[in-house]
């Protein structure tokens, strides 16, 4: 009996999950962009907030002052949803394209539509560039 009581109440409290939303930032004469290649989730692993990127393809130029940030909102349709916004502080110094990935951890459990939405300001004009949506079940 102590082995199943155990279980139902290890099974009931909220595990770490741990996002890793994969994406790359542009920046060029006409504007900036952004797009969100992957997402990646695992539970029982936790990291702290991160960002990391990596200028790929540089053009000649000069970067006019962009702003990005990434909105991720685990919506569970029987509760409030999880919203996570995070302003990636990584300033392009050159015009070019580059690559990375912003790290976020929290504890849930349940289903969820896990949806990132990268968002990118330019001359005071703000706009969402791209966005990816997905189910995901943490257990």
């Amino acid at each position: 009996m102590l082995p199943a009581v155990y279980f139902l109440l290890i099974g009931a409290s909220p595990r770490d999950v741990y996002i890793r939303v994969s994406m790359y930032l542009n920046v060029g004469e006409g504007g900036a962009g952004a797009g969100i290649r992957q997402i990646d989730l695992e539970t029982g692993r936790y990291s702290g907030d991160m960002e990391f990127f990596n200028l790929t393809y540089p053009y000649d130029g000069l970067c006019p002052d962009v702003r990005y940030w990434i909105t991720i909102v685990l919506n569970e349709t029987a509760s409030q949803p999880l919203i996570w916004n995070y302003s990636i502080s990584f300033k392009p110094e050159y015009l070019g394209e580059y690559t990375g990935y912003v790290i976020h951890s929290f504890k849930a459990k349940g289903s969820y539509r896990l949806t990132a939405d990268v968002h990118v300001e330019l001359k005071g004009i703000s706009r969402i560039a791209d966005s990816l949506s997905r189910y995901v079940e943490i257990l």
